[in-house]
């Protein structure tokens, strides 16, 4: 089974923090057992590019100590990339917000200086940006650091569905274990390589098991 809840002491990382609701909910929900929350090992690193979200983010955060790590950034395949986190993802245009230039980094340059060494649990929600973050080129390194993964992938435009049929060919074709829900939580893995499922989805869950 591809799904897999968050647990007390994992490492997650939370791309597309916005201002921190999941990352609340995971840190207040692990911590609501226990008599005393400072016992919550769990260590969350989030990512937010846009600034207005990442101030409060940033806000939202801070009780929570250093186990929450924020970052203003945006994980891309090039660090010459132009960001509007307030594109929407329904169309080809932008609403030119607050434009940041030149704000990428690699997937595996922002492990490699966060010095991660394991992720548990990835979320991803980007707004149409996720084909820039795993690709057929880095999904193995990946991969080999992240156990689970549960992210919204968006196909409403023609240039999604052409990134999201290059992702299905050359990622989810070399996935051993994952499994694809509706935006209703429909089961529709099976039907991925059908015409069908890029002509009628245009918003759906993947949820990927590595372990």
């Amino acid at each position: 089974h591809a799904h897999r809840e968050i647990k007390l002491g994992d490492v997650v990382l939370d791309i597309g923090a916005n201002v921190g609701a999941f990352a609340e909910a995971t840190m207040a929900g692990l911590s609501k057992p226990l008599a005393n929350p400072v016992y919550n090992t769990t260590k969350i690193y989030c990512i937010e590019p846009y600034a207005p979200h990442f101030k409060c983010l940033t806000e939202n955060m801070a009780k929570w100590g250093d186990r929450v790590q924020c970052s203003k950034i945006a994980l891309a395949e090039t660090r010459e990339v132009t960001v509007d986190t307030c594109t929407n993802p329904k169309t080809d245009s932008t609403r030119v917000l607050d434009f940041q230039s030149n704000a990428g980094i690699t997937f595996q340059q922002y492990v490699e200086t966060m010095n991660i060494d394991k992720i548990n649990f990835m979320k991803m929600d980007v707004e149409g940006y996720e084909y820039q973050i795993i690709t057929p080129d880095n999904y193995k390194y990946v991969y080999s650091k992240v156990d689970h993964i549960a992210a919204e992938y968006h196909t409403f435009t023609k240039q999604q569905k052409a990134d999201f049929a290059r992702f299905r060919e050359g990622v989810l074709k070399h996935t051993p274990n994952f499994q694809i829900l509706s935006v209703n939580g429909v089961d529709i893995t099976w039907d991925l390589y059908n015409q069908h499922f890029l002509d009628y989805y245009n918003q759906f869950y993947i949820y990927i098991n590595n372990s």
